[in-house]
């Protein structure tokens, strides 16, 4: 058995039509010729917010007979379940992380399609020892977070907001 989990296709739209709707504005505060310090500023704002989103839609978590594994942009962390010491839930507040703990530690966010179908197919595979308390409280009590997305969702209301201002600057909006 092998299952492979995404990113919630709820957060992967708005991500999507804000890289979108940013081209314009980013384009434009390097074609005004500002001085070459906020260039720099705005430059790595740019590869910053678009490092995050390219991670965040090709991140993977993959769940086989053998362990985990965890891949985004930046790498891959796994842990077979012969090596796992230790599986629990985890929760502040509205995000809750599936901890592992083996030769390196992982955290599996909330963020993923599916999060309590994760749970069920980690502890129908792992060592019964290794699963802890915390994970099957968790699996009772799986909060949806709808933050993340509402945030998501504000981010490309925002850009609207900036290409309307930049495209028709005498439209008045108030």
């Amino acid at each position: 058995m092998e299952r492979v989990y995404k990113i919630k296709k709820t957060l992967q739209t708005p991500m999507i039509l804000a890289v979108l709707i940013s081209i314009p504005v980013f384009v434009d505060v390097f074609r005004r010729g500002y001085e070459a310090r906020i260039l720099v500023m705005a430059s790595l704002l740019v590869i910053l917010f678009y490092l995050f989103t390219l991670n965040n839609l090709i991140k993977r978590l993959t769940v086989s007979d053998s362990g985990v594994v965890l891949k985004s942009l930046f790498g891959s962390n796994s842990a077979s379940f012969a090596d796992i010491k230790l599986i629990d839930g985890i929760s502040f507040g509205s995000r809750q992380f599936i901890g592992v703990t083996a030769k390196k530690y992982l955290l599996i966010p909330n963020s993923f399609d599916d999060f309590a179908a994760i749970i069920d197919d980690i502890s129908a595979l792992a060592r019964e020892e290794t699963l802890g308390k915390g994970l099957a409280q968790m699996r009772a009590n799986i909060v949806n977070r709808r933050s993340d997305i509402t945030m998501a969702w504000i981010v490309v209301l925002l850009l609207i907001l900036c290409n309307v201002v930049l495209f028709f600057p005498g439209l008045s909006l108030f």
